[in-house]
């Protein structure tokens, strides 16, 4: 167990983190069990919600379920996650207390160089994407005497006369409908 886990696990110590489920949820198989708030105005959930409780009914989410202040927004390692777009963003940002995701829209040539850059100043990267080195195997580049001239060019098996002996289509019998019939 790393340094920040156990502060996290020490922050939340006494703290149990309940999980809601949806209304009926157990009831019915096309509904998921994930939360969602009850709006209908016979459901049974909505007197959970207005007056505190009801036998037999779960738990509705409320202010006291609220997790500590201090693990609030945090990352599962511990870490306060960022994203990053460019290597100017890392300059405000520490080691110790923040961890890195490469934004989505950041392209294959930037997130490789944004990649070093985190590294090298000792982040936490959480989502290092392409291997440098696979990378680096695909931009080699090709001798034109090592690229094959037939690349591309497709021999199929050729027809003869023979192989369509066997074919009985007579095209003056023609229903209409794109099909010949046989005679």
């Amino acid at each position: 167990m790393t340094k920040r886990e156990k502060i996290k696990a020490k922050i939340l110590a006494g703290h149990s983190r309940k999980r809601f489920i949806r209304g009926e949820s157990w009831r019915y198989v096309r509904l998921q069990t994930s939360w969602r708030k009850p709006n209908g105005k016979d459901n049974k959930m909505r007197w959970v919600f207005a007056r505190g409780t009801k036998p037999g009914l779960p738990r509705m989410p409320a202010v006291g379920y609220r997790s500590p202040s201090d693990v609030r927004g945090l990352h599962p390692s511990g870490y306060e996650c960022v994203v990053v777009h460019s290597e100017g963003e890392l300059e405000a940002l520490r080691p110790k207390s923040h961890a890195i995701m490469i934004g989505a829209t950041v392209g294959r040539r930037k997130r490789i160089t944004l990649k070093d850059a985190i590294l090298s100043r000792g982040f936490k990267l959480l989502n290092p994407g392409i291997k440098v080195a696979a990378v680096a195997e695909e931009a080699t580049i090709i001798a034109p005497e090592d690229v094959d001239a037939t690349v591309g060019k497709v021999e199929g098996p050729s027809v003869t006369a023979d192989d369509l002996k066997d074919v009985d289509v007579d095209d003056d019998k023609d229903d209409g409908k794109g099909v010949a019939r046989k005679k």
